[in-house]
């Protein structure tokens, strides 16, 4: 599905899409069919991104830890440095830059890459 307007699609419950105009950017929907969580009236649908806004450090991808240093539980926790949306990806590379007074952490755009699974 894709639009002049910015919009957002909903399952009605005849399971047509239903096109309610949203402040968000048009995507194209790549998965019409969904399914509907009864309990909760959650679906998921799958989007189209232009490419996944990784993290960097020095040019290089890297992983973000955080733990307690005071007790070792409940253990590090690894945060995500890779999303679909770029702000998202920006915002974090800002912050690590004011927090290590550095200008190394910059923000990579991966729109093409090697198929790893299901081996091809």
């Amino acid at each position: 599905m894709t639009s002049n307007d910015p919009e957002k699609s909903y399952l009605s419950s005849n399971s047509d899409l239903i096109n309610i105009k949203d402040f968000h950017k048009s995507t194209t929907t790549l998965n019409q069919q969904s399914t509907i969580d009864k309990s909760t009236y959650r679906s998921d649908q799958v989007l189209e991104a232009d490419g996944i806004w990784a993290v960097f450090y020095n040019n290089r991808p890297i992983n973000l830890k955080t733990m307690n240093v005071l007790v070792n539980y409940p253990g590090p926790k690894y945060k995500k440095v890779s999303h679909s949306n770029q702000g998202h990806a920006i915002n974090l590379a800002k912050k690590l830059n004011a927090q290590f007074k550095t200008d190394k952490f910059t923000v990579v755009l991966l729109n093409h890459g090697t198929t790893v699974w299901p081996s091809p």
